[in-house]
């Protein structure tokens, strides 16, 4: 069972990505903010990260540079949820420690589930694919 670690500060869309994800199979661990999900992420052989980029404290371009910065988690996928098209945009282009993916807020959970699925290189339902 693949391991996806999900950083999000908002209680109800976190609780909502990790029924869903479990839903599909997957062992979900959750964090509310960037210090616990750095902690998390050292401690769990993980298969992916999903993160939120802005959040109070550690935002997620620290949580990324934090974890590329250790090479027991620097090859652990990762993909930046946003609400702020520019910053992540930018961020995710512009910087020498990108994320896999990026995808904006508000997303439907089927694109969430096309991009973990493909970071995980598991093959996309034709159901998905054609979306």
């Amino acid at each position: 069972m693949k391991k996806i670690l999900l950083i999000e500060d908002d209680d109800t869309l976190r609780e909502i990505l990790v029924e869903a994800l479990q839903d599909e199979g997957f062992d979900v661990w959750e964090a509310d903010n960037g210090v616990t999900g750095v902690s998390l992420a050292q401690k769990i052989m993980l298969d992916l990260i999903v993160c939120d980029v802005d959040m109070p404290g550690m935002n997620g371009f620290k949580v990324l540079d934090r974890l590329q910065q250790n090479p027991a988690t620097s090859e652990i996928p990762f993909i930046f949820i946003s609400g702020n098209s520019y910053l992540a945009h930018d961020y995710a282009n512009n910087q020498p420690n990108q994320a896999n993916a990026c995808l904006l807020k508000p997303f439907s959970f089927r694109e969430l589930l096309v991009l973990v699925k493909c970071q995980l290189k598991n093959p996309v339902p034709e159901e998905l694919a054609h979306m």
